[in-house]
This record gives structure tokens, sequence and C-alpha cells, in this order.
């Protein structure tokens, strides 16, 4: 008997009949096959014992990008699908392990391009989706224009980052790089240009926030500094807040009990 059939059976032990939908996000219905396929999948990979919740988290996450992609023009194409399906085929590392997923879909090349090929293409294209458009920090650099421009107009430090939501913090910057042969730090350089009391006249970029800087004073070896932080969104955060308004269901009970109980740090299983 086939794992595939085994864990078909033990589901269909639970009274979920295979066809069944169990759980919706946005457009998209997860069943109990799915359910099984995940399980058989991940057991291929030597996770045996994977739980019904967890493959349906698993799944809801997977669908949860597709959504995304899909509000976004990036979804996974027939052609990428397929194009990544010959690339499997030939250049794997492991056709044994590929073999036996295979062999866990019986030949239904549906669910194993939707359940297994489409999540790996839409992952890598929201990664690359991300990094062009949102990791560059527009939103980020925005809000900082906003606090500098208020710096301008008259606000202190304080009452700039106020209208804006935020905080000053302040830190120290050394002078040098405190390594033999290098040079300064970059922002230990445009600090150097300025004079005590300054601002510096446009956001300074790093590679997690845009920040407005104010030279309060200096010493010999270190400067100090004021600064109104705006930090560039993680993907993590961008992903959840794009998926923030989707409608995500569980209808088997059993399940959504499991889900609540095992994964409640989920942001989206407060919605359930």
């Amino acid at each position: 008997m086939s794992r595939i059939l085994v864990i078909a059976l033990l589901i269909l032990a639970t009274n979920i009949c295979l066809g069944q939908t169990v759980a919706t996000v946005g457009s998209r219905t997860i069943t109990a096959q799915d359910i099984s396929l995940r399980v058989a999948t991940e057991a291929v990979y030597g996770h045996s014992g994977l739980t019904s919740s967890a493959a349906l988290v698993s799944l809801i996450n997977d669908a949860i990008e597709r959504e995304v992609a899909a509000s976004l023009g990036v979804d996974a194409t027939v052609a990428e699908i397929t194009q990544l399906g010959q690339h499997a085929n030939t250049t794997s590392k492991a056709p044994q392990i590929l073999s036996q997923v295979k062999a866990v879909y019986e030949g239904d090349t549906d669910a194993y391009n939707r359940l297994y090929l489409a999540p790996k293409v839409v992952n890598r294209k929201l990664r690359e989706y991300y990094g062009v458009n949102v990791a560059p920090g527009a939103q980020a650099r925005s809000t900082a224009e906003t606090v500098l421009q208020a710096v301008a107009d008259g606000n202190t430090l304080e009452q700039a980052a106020g209208q804006s939501g935020l905080s000053v913090t302040s830190y120290s910057v050394a002078k040098d790089s405190g390594q033999s042969g290098l040079p300064p730090s970059p922002l230990a350089q445009i600090l150097d240009g300025l004079n005590v009391g300054d601002v510096y006249s446009e956001p300074y970029e790093d590679s997690v926030s845009f920040q407005v800087i104010k030279l309060v004073s200096e010493s010999a070896g270190e400067f100090s500094v004021e600064s109104i932080v705006v930090n560039k969104p993680d993907q993590r955060s961008w992903l959840q807040g794009r998926a923030s308004t989707l409608t995500i269901t569980i209808s088997d009970a059993s399940l959504r009990q499991a889900v609540q109980l095992g994964y409640s740090s989920l942001w989206w299983v407060s919605q359930l």
C-alpha cells in the first residue's frame, strides 16, 4: 500500500472526505486531499509524522503567498511552472527523491503543479518583487523626507518625529573605522562635514532604514548624534501587510481548533 493511500485512509478515518474543502484563503480552496498530499510529500523529505494541522498551516501560508502574488500581477504562470518542472527533471541533484515525490501524486499533474511546483515559483517571484520594489524603501524614504522638511520648517527633532509617530534616539559614531588602513564609516564621513547643531540635508540610508541625522557634539574620537529612524519594512512584515485583508477560514472544526492551539503566534490565526 502506497504512502499516499495510507495517509488518505487516515484522513478518511477522521470523517473528512478527501474532496471536501477544509479551508479557504481568499479565492483559493484547500481540500483534505491537499493535506494528505502535503503530509506524504514532507515524509519523502524525511519529515515523517507531520500532523494534518501542520500540513494545513503550510498550505495556507502557500495560498497566502499566491493571493498576494496574484494581487501584484506576479503569480506563477503555466509556462513558469512547466519550465520549473522540466528543470527539476533534468538537473535535480536528488533524482530519487524527486521520483518519490512524483509517486506521491500518482499522475495527478494538476495537484503536482499546484501544490509542489507553483509555491516554489511564487516564493521566488515575491522575493524578486520585494527586492526591486519594496526593499529600497520608497515609503520609508518618503516618510524620512517629510520629517526632514518639518525640521527645515523650524520644528525641533522631537516635534518633527512626533508629527510622523516616530521618536528621537541618540548614539555615538566612531571617527575612524578602528581598523588600520580602512577609511571611516560612510556616516562618520558625513558627520565630519557638519558643524555641531547641523541636521544632515538629506535622509541617511543604510541597509535597514532611513535616518534624519543631527550632529549634537563631537570629541577627539567620536561624534554624538540624535536621529529619527524610519525603518524599511522586512519582507515578512510587508507580506503580512499585503495579506491583511484576505479572508481566511478553516471550516473543519477539529482542524481549526488544532491550528488555533498549536499556531497562535501566526498573525492570521487570530483572524479565524
